[in-house]
């Protein structure tokens, strides 16, 4: 029951289109506005007891660019999850785009499809160590917001890496402007009034506004044996 309603929230909060720091953080936040007071408690018990964690009383919001952070370890402790934040579409757009997962996750890295039902076959069935439960936790918060970023689901020159654009004079890649960029220029920088004010934003259009016929839709995928 905690499992699947953490996903059909995010189903909710993918309407943020988000995937920076300020994107995955406001992900869990709009997340966060639709979760039960006991599930809340639930999360921040998972989080709570994590020894790895930098602060004490994490959210899910604080630890939602965690993964980022996490496959970039000097050690290289984290290289094993690089893959684990997109899927390779060998798809034709804009003429074809379509997802399938025995042609565009076959190797033997995975991708961030397969990542989302392991490791939230894992909170189902976590394996009794508190550090790698909260890691589960922390890994699906922040694939169920990469998962919703359009290059993350595309192989064609390098998920956007390799197409330059021009924004506001300069040069840029198309991933880095439609991760960071687009949503520094819509939300503002990253602090706590941004984070505030897009959400609060984000939640009035799935309550009430442009969002809301959309809900139903977003919602009816929450099985997690789809993904595999």
């Amino acid at each position: 029951m905690l499992v699947s309603t953490l996903i059909t929230t995010f189903g909710l909060a993918s309407s943020a289109q988000a995937w920076g720091t300020l994107g995955h953080k406001t992900v869990a936040n709009v997340a966060l506005q639709f979760l039960a007071p006991n599930v809340v408690s639930s999360l921040d018990a998972i989080l709570a007891a994590d020894g790895h964690k930098t602060f004490p009383d994490p959210s899910i919001v604080d630890v939602a660019p965690w993964a980022d952070d996490f496959d970039h370890q000097h050690d290289g402790s984290g290289d094993f999850s690089k893959e684990f934040h997109f899927i390779d579409a060998q798809d034709d757009p804009p003429f074809e785009c379509n997802i399938d997962l025995n042609r565009d996750c076959s190797g033997p890295n995975g991708c961030v499809v397969k990542a989302i039902a392991n490791y939230t076959q894992q909170l189902v069935s976590p394996n009794g160590d508190a550090d790698d439960l909260a890691d589960a936790l922390k890994f699906v918060v922040h694939f169920l917001g990469d998962v919703t970023q359009p290059l993350h689901a595309e192989s064609y020159k390098r998920g956007g890496n390799d197409i330059s654009v021009k924004w506001d004079g300069h040069k840029k890649k198309l991933h880095g402007v439609w991760d960071t960029t687009m949503i520094t220029e819509l939300a503002g920088p990253d602090n706590q009034d941004s984070l505030d004010s897009w959400t609060n934003q984000i939640v009035t259009e799935i309550n009430s506004g442009s969002y809301k016929d959309l809900v139903s839709e977003w919602i009816s995928c929450t099985d997690i044996n789809d993904a595999i």
